[in-house]
């Protein structure tokens, strides 16, 4: 009722006449037509340099996403996080914090939600590819050391079992986010972040492995400028209390900007994510994960991992 008698007031009119156009429209449109190219814009941040880059532009990633693919994964897409990222920091006094320091600082702070979703998904876009094998390296044959099977053989008793039930968690999923690989403690476990969702600690807050289309009750998140909700966040520490301490592994990202270039043509909705999902766990590189494990050998000699 409010909105419709502004809106016969003539407010609505009145303050699309009077206000200056706001900076995302022609933002998003020189992305769109390339004149500039994003990553050539003035700013603190730039796209991460994979390895081979260069190879991946014209050939894509070989088993897994085609030269177009790509562009619109990787290049694209971190050419306009990247641009919108520098847009809001700069002047800024958090303008040189890198995009992890970024995502956990704004984690807590409702009115700065859209950077955060900016850097996080800057992070766990460029966490998504590192871990996929001929990125950084040529491509080769990869396993989990022997350290990391046997924490997974304990966790889910073989590959097999985690193999399905990471792919199961992933096309199960109803709206776009991540499914990462975690080590807790002595464990491996299967972390699901919905949107631009963060397994890291300090931004645990934003309760993100939650999927917002199932809830129907009390929030779970802060949201908003005002009141109550947005308030209790305020004067916290970074990690929450109790809050559970997690090392990423790895990831896959299961937006549809993602897969549908390359699989719903050839599969159709219905079967694409599935079929994009079984060609990524064929190209996991496995030793990335490897070196992301925290392995320590106990007081008795015998080999445990952990979290340090």
């Amino acid at each position: 009722m409010i909105i419709r008698t502004l809106c016969r007031r003539g407010f609505f009119q009145e303050a699309v006449a009077t206000t200056p156009a706001k900076r995302i429209a022609p933002q998003f449109s020189r992305q769109i037509h390339g004149t500039p190219r994003l990553n050539e814009q003035v700013g603190i941040h730039r796209v991460p340099k994979l390895n081979e880059h260069e190879s991946l532009v014209q050939n894509g990633v070989p088993g897994l996403l085609s030269a177009q693919g790509y562009k619109t994964a990787w290049s694209d897409y971190m050419e306009y996080l990247t641009y919108e990222m520098n847009v809001a920091v700069s002047g800024k006094e958090y303008q040189h914090q890198t995009p992890e320091k970024l995502l956990i600082e704004c984690a807590r702070d409702p009115q700065r939600a859209y950077l955060f979703n900016l850097a996080s998904m800057a992070w766990n876009n460029h966490f998504f590819f590192k871990g996929i094998s001929g990125v950084n390296a040529k491509p080769k044959p990869s396993q989990p050391s022997s350290d990391l099977l046997q924490l997974i053989n304990h966790d889910f008793s073989s590959m097999d079992t985690l193999r399905e039930d990471f792919l199961a968690t992933a096309e199960a999923m109803f709206g776009p986010g991540f499914v990462w690989l975690v080590q807790v403690n002595n464990h491996i476990r299967i972390l699901p972040t919905y949107n631009a969702g963060s397994p890291l600690a300090g931004a645990h807050y934003r309760r993100q492995s939650v999927d917002m289309n199932t809830q129907n009750t009390s929030p779970v998140n802060s949201a908003g400028s005002f009141g109550d909700s947005s308030e209790v966040q305020k004067g916290k520490p970074k990690a929450p209390f109790g809050g559970v301490d997690v090392t990423p592994l790895l990831c896959v990202n299961t937006w549809e900007h993602v897969w549908t270039t390359d699989y719903v043509p050839q599969y159709g909705f219905l079967h694409g994510k599935r079929a994009y999902l079984e060609k990524w766990w064929d190209k996991i590189n496995w030793d990335v994960a490897g070196h992301l494990a925290k392995v320590s050998k106990s007081a008795n000699g015998a080999q445990k991992n952990r979290f340090v």
